[in-house]
Order: C-alpha cells, then sequence, then structure tokens
C-alpha cells in the first residue's frame, strides 16, 4: 500500500501559504485604506481651510470698498451718509458715514459680507477715521478691522 503523505503534505502547505498570502493582502489594502482616509481628511480639512481664508479676504476687500465708497463721495462735496446692501461679485457692501469732532473730520463703518442672498459665509467690518483739509485733500485715513466673523 501506498502511502500519499507527501501529497496531502504539500497540498496542506500550498494552501496555507495561498491563504498566508490572502490575509498579507487584505492586511495591506486595509493600510493603504486608513492611508487613503487619512490623506482624504487632510485634504479636505486643508480645502475648507483655504476656503475659509478666501471668504474673510474677500470680505475684507468688500469693506474696503466700502470705504473707497465713502471717501469718493466725500471728495466730491456730496450729502453723503451711506448705503446698504451694495453688491459686487463674490458679495456685498454697507458704508455708514458720521461727522467727526472738528470740521472735515468724519468716522467710516464699513461691513463686507462675502456670500449670497441667502447664505452669509463670511463678513468683516472695518472702522475709519477720515480727515479732509481746506483743500479737499485727505490728510488723516486710519482704518483696523473691528470685527471678523467667519
Amino acid at each position: 500500500m501506498k502511502h500519499s503523505t507527501p501529497q496531502i503534505s504539500t497540498a496542506r502547505s500550498e494552501v496555507r501559504r495561498r491563504g498566508a498570502a490572502l490575509i498579507m493582502a487584505i492586511m495591506l489594502v486595509a493600510v493603504m485604506g486608513i492611508g487613503a482616509g487619512a490623506v482624504w481628511s487632510y485634504l479636505h480639512v486643508t480645502l475648507k481651510q483655504g476656503q475659509r481664508t478666501e471668504n474673510d479676504a474677500v470680505a475684507q476687500c468688500l469693506a474696503e470698498a466700502g470705504l473707497d465708497k465713502a471717501i469718493a463721495e466725500l471728495r466730491a462735496k456730496r450729502p453723503y451718509t451711506g448705503e446698504k446692501d451694495t453688491w459686487l461679485d463674490g458679495g456685498r457692501f454697507a458704508v455708514e458715514v458720521t461727522r467727526g469732532a472738528g470740521p472735515g473730520d468724519y468716522v467710516l463703518r464699513a461691513t463686507g459680507e462675502r456670500g449670497t442672498e441667502n447664505h452669509l459665509w463670511a463678513r468683516c467690518v472695518l472702522q475709519a477715521d477720515l480727515s479732509f483739509g481746506p483743500d479737499g485733500t485727505v490728510t488723516q485715513y486710519r482704518w483696523h478691522v473691528e470685527r471678523r466673523a467667519s
């Protein structure tokens, strides 16, 4: 009677090798999936931060546009107290003009908002002190960020 032990042993060895290779392949796919998930998460967070930074910058630019408009109107010696909801590309601005302490002095408050009519992504409020000389030239102009919201 012949023994078939070598063939059975070889077959079991082949099955074990294939099983080990399958387990290694599954582990490799799992590690790659975890790595891909981590990269995806990092990219998502980075993209969101970039969008927030862009929205904040656009809101500030819109508020600066409001300040520029107010200065132009006041330099033209037109009666100007401000305006609301002036839409520009990407958002809107509003500006309030009040008289300062001295002649030719003004306090400007401009709000820039990035977004749509129904959804606000960022807001920036700037306040400026402005003074005109007797000849209409700007003698003092300082502004600062009063409030920023994303």
